[in-house]
Parts: structure tokens; C-alpha cells; sequence
């Protein structure tokens, strides 16, 4: 999910920290029935001037450098094709009737809708041999019957 907000790097615990930001944080997702939405927005926070901007944008750096280290990862542990995307973009200060953040109702800019897409392809790295099996038992009928039956298959 992330470079989106809530900001996981240090930047962004400081600020949450700092002025009790609500929002997510990496162990509950925004619909878990734990989750409290006490604190502080953070774009409330860069609205009245508390948070500059540089900051701001050096939390979501901060952010999308988490992710690509991961993504880096896979991009070389997997074969074939790895894409890189995102749900949507998110406005850091963009200027849609004045300056916007997050992903604010209503509002469709290019940098909010536009979805990333980023296609790697690579090639396979291993050689996937197929073997004979080892060897497997013939079920009965009756035992065979009982199984789909309590898979839900047959009645």
C-alpha cells in the first residue's frame, strides 16, 4: 500500500509522534474494528502551516523508499513479469482550486487518478522439472464419497 499515507518512515513517526496524528499504522488496516481515528489529520496539520511542505514530501520520500527496497527485492527473486503500481495517486500540495492533499473528496487530477504502472521483465532465473510422481494410493469409493461430501461437493 504504502508510499500512501500514513507515513512508516522515521520522518513520519516524528510527525505523528509530534502532533498526534491520526491515521493507520503498520498492524491495524483503516477498517479494523481497533483502529481509533483520535489525533490530528496530517493534511489538517500542513494546511494551517504546522507541517512545511519540504517535510511533508520528505515523509512520503521517506515512504516510497520502504517500499522499492521491497520491491527491488522481489523484482529480482521473481521470474517473468513483476508490475509495480498503487491504488491512486496521492496530492502533495497540488493546485486544484488551491493547494490539495491526500486524496480528497471530489477532487480528480491527473496526479490523484492516474494509476502508476511500472512492467519488469525478467527472465527466468530457475528451471522448473517435472518428475514422475512418487506413488499414491486408490481410494475406495466409500471413503472417496465421505471426502467430497464433507468438501461440500455431493450431498
Amino acid at each position: 500500500m504504502q508510499p500512501h499515507d500514513p507515513y512508516l518512515g522515521d520522518t513520519g513517526v516524528e510527525l505523528r509522534n509530534q502532533f498526534n496524528l491520526y491515521g493507520w499504522n503498520k498492524y491495524h488496516g483503516h477498517n479494523n474494528k481497533e483502529h481509533s481515528q483520535s489525533g490530528d489529520s496530517m493534511w489538517d496539520k500542513v494546511k494551517t502551516g504546522e507541517i512545511d511542505h519540504e517535510t511533508l514530501r520528505t515523509a512520503y520520500r521517506e515512504n516510497l523508499n520502504l517500499v522499492l527496497e521491497h520491491a527491488d527485492t522481489l523484482v529480482t527473486e521473481l521470474d517473468g513479469r513483476t508490475v509495480i503500481t498503487a491504488d491512486h495517486g496521492e496530492l502533495l500540495g497540488d493546485q486544484w482550486i488551491g493547494p490539495q492533499y491526500g486524496h480528497p473528496s471530489g477532487v480528480y487530477t491527473k496526479n490523484l487518478c492516474i494509476v502508476p504502472w511500472l512492467a519488469i521483465e525478467t527472465e527466468p532465473r530457475r528451471v522448473v522439472k517435472s518428475e514422475d510422481p512418487i506413488g499414491f494410493d486408490r481410494l475406495d469409493e466409500t471413503t472417496r464419497k465421505d471426502r467430497l461430501r464433507d468438501l461440500g461437493f455431493i450431498t
